[in-house]
């Protein structure tokens, strides 16, 4: 495991989805961005936009890492999964499976966040075939089962940011097409992980 007070300046890695991303401001207004501009520090963000936790962006790419270079991580998962599957029981077992692969590998960097999946506008589930869906539960269900992936795996070093506990789908302001982060919601992800951060002293 890496060791952050080891050297300055910190070295991030970010993966997951569009929330990661960015796709308000053509993909440069990004909660990562935001979190380098604070604290400084090397970051990649490798995440991509659409992605599921099989595809690109994900688990895949954090295989091809050597995670153990890295201070922070920062992985967002489960919204395109649930998106696309729903509720489907074989879908949220595989993504439960391939978690379980993922955490070791990110447990690897001194600290690890990883956002939960957050609800959506009602009207927005629909949208977007074949990512139409979601439900308030589905969102629910691979939120918990996240946590209860994290709890199982006894890594005292990877820390949930749950959304839903702080991110209200009706505040237009912070979603700019229904869906994506504009940027008072790229800012909220990154005051949250921030926030955390600056519990071991970076800030």
């Amino acid at each position: 495991m890496s060791d952050i007070w080891d050297d300055f300046p910190l070295r991030g890695i970010a993966f997951g989805n569009s929330y990661i991303f960015g796709t308000y401001g053509g993909g440069y207004d990004n909660p990562i961005n935001r979190i380098e501009a604070a604290v400084g520090g090397t970051w990649d963000n490798l995440a991509a936009s659409g992605s599921r936790i099989t595809e690109t962006g994900q688990l895949p790419t954090v295989q091809a890492m050597a995670i153990d270079r890295f201070d922070i991580v920062v992985f967002d998962t489960g919204i395109n999964d649930s998106r696309y599957s729903g509720l489907d029981s074989a879908a949220l077992a595989a993504f439960r499976a391939n978690l379980d692969l993922a955490l070791p590998l990110l447990a690897k960097a001194a600290l690890v966040f990883i956002l939960t999946p957050p609800r959506l506008q009602a009207s927005i589930y629909s949208y977007d075939p074949p990512y139409n869906h979601a439900s308030d539960a589905s969102m629910a269900a691979y939120s918990d089962e996240i946590k209860a992936a994290v709890a199982a795996s006894g890594f005292t070093n990877i820390h949930i940011a749950d959304m839903n506990a702080w991110w209200d789908e009706d505040a237009g302001h912070y979603i700019y097409d229904g869906i994506h982060p504009d940027g008072t919601g790229n800012a909220l992800i990154a005051n949250h992980i921030l926030g955390g951060m600056k519990k071991y002293g970076i800030s």
